[in-house]
């Protein structure tokens, strides 16, 4: 059904919630889980039934009062037995459609907050994949310099069979593994508190699995390709459009308490019954309010103009700070990106042939077991600060989704 307050522009903002539950895909990467959200959030669906309940004021307001019915009866009968009539009251010309105007402006606050809590919410879950996703990269690297280890420790063993090795060279080798498999576990012990996180913004219960997750390289593409299609402005975030539509329902509540000031009038009949049954009586009847108690309509007419005046100051402050998280959010974007690019084009590569050099050197008794320890921590150090950085890409890209909007 079309609705007749709202603008279109602002109901396509209230999610629709679809009764069909979908599924999460394996290998999901974060669209897939926001899009799950906005079907499935308690909050948001809580936000848009707030906003439908405000649309279905607005018809209220532009109604008349119920008229009254009356009736009489004369228990000390005189020329009239009994009588039946009926009124109806009439606020001052224009009244109705400012009590009109005030509960579409806040209906349409109530559609803002709806559309910012999807922004919001689609922070929060990127935010939160990018945690999952960065220990599940990690976790791999981890697994496989613990493998690095194991097999530095079999060249170690090799060589004290040969008699070329110490056993302290051994334990060197042991104790750094034992140092990757603890942070291994500080890691995987993180996890439950992350999903339990992510199950409540998808509206799911804590302890439901998550599917697999798509790896960050993927993520961050994803996400780049989305971002570059955003056409949304600052100037368009909900806050401010909410915070605009409030000013613009506190001038009508001005204007609505200077004419609640001045007087409104009745309409009615009334039929009357005559002792002798003879004839009846009609009768008609104007009636006025007397809004005598000015101070109070004055009253309402300035605290509707306050309110305004401070709407007015909250939104520019909204906008500024707005603004700074813009620039914050696009520097530590554009510099997530360059460490990300320097540590996975550049430094990376080096690393790894620096570790092969290392073990072969040792492998052939050229080398020190401190030297391939120290180029496997090395690389490990340079793997984790390229996901680290991928990680960052994803979160600088869930606060400029949160300010600009999506495509």
């Amino acid at each position: 059904m079309k609705n007749r307050f709202l603008p279109a522009s602002l109901i396509l903002l209230i999610p629709a919630f679809a009764a069909a539950d979908a599924s999460l895909p394996s290998n999901a990467g974060p669209e897939d889980f926001v899009a799950y959200a906005l079907e499935h959030n308690a909050a948001l669906a809580a936000a848009g039934a707030r906003a439908e309940a405000g649309r279905e004021r607005v018809p209220q307001a532009r109604a008349l009062p119920d008229p009254d019915l009356m009736y009489s009866y004369y228990i000390q009968r005189m020329d009239v037995r009994q009588s039946i009539g009926v009124r109806q009251s009439f606020p001052f010309p224009g009244t109705l459609p400012r009590r009109a105007a005030v509960a579409e402006s806040e209906a349409e606050v109530r559609a803002m907050d709806t559309a910012s809590l999807r922004r919001n919410l689609a922070d929060e879950i990127l935010r939160t994949y990018a945690d999952l996703a960065y220990i599940d990269a990690t976790l791999r690297v981890l697994g496989e310099n613990v493998a690095v280890l194991e097999r530095i420790e079999r060249s170690v063993e090799a060589r004290i069979e040969a008699g070329d090795g110490s056993g302290a060279a051994l334990i060197r080798a042991e104790v750094a593994r034992a140092r990757l498999e603890d942070e291994r576990a500080a890691l995987e012990a993180r996890i439950p508190a992350l999903r339990a996180r992510m199950n409540r913004f998808l509206g799911r219960d804590s302890h439901e699995p998550l599917p697999s997750l798509m790896p960050l390289e993927a993520a961050v593409a994803e996400t780049n390709a989305r971002n570059g299609n955003s056409s949304g402005r600052l100037a368009a975030h909900p806050d401010l459009e909410g915070l605009e539509r409030a000013i613009e329902g506190r001038r009508h509540a001005a204007e609505l308490a200077r004419r609640e000031g001045r007087p409104g009038f009745a309409l009615g009949a009334e039929w009357m019954d005559t002792v002798s049954g003879k004839r009846e009586e009609v009768m008609v009847t104007l009636g006025l309010s007397l809004p005598i108690w000015r101070e109070r309509y004055r009253a309402g007419e300035r605290e509707a103009r306050a309110e305004r005046r401070a709407l007015e100051a909250e939104r520019r402050d909204r906008h500024h700070l707005l603004e700074a998280e813009l620039r914050e959010a696009a520097d530590l974007h554009d510099d997530a990106l360059r460490r990300a690019s320097l540590y996975g084009e550049r430094l990376l590569p080096r690393g790894r042939q620096a570790l092969e050099a290392e073990e072969a050197a040792y492998a052939g008794g050229r080398g020190d077991l401190l030297g391939v320890l120290d180029a496997q921590r090395v690389l490990l150090e340079l793997e984790q600060a390229r996901d680290a950085a991928l990680a960052d890409v994803l979160r600088a890209r869930a606060t400029l989704r949160r300010l600009l909007g999506d495509s």
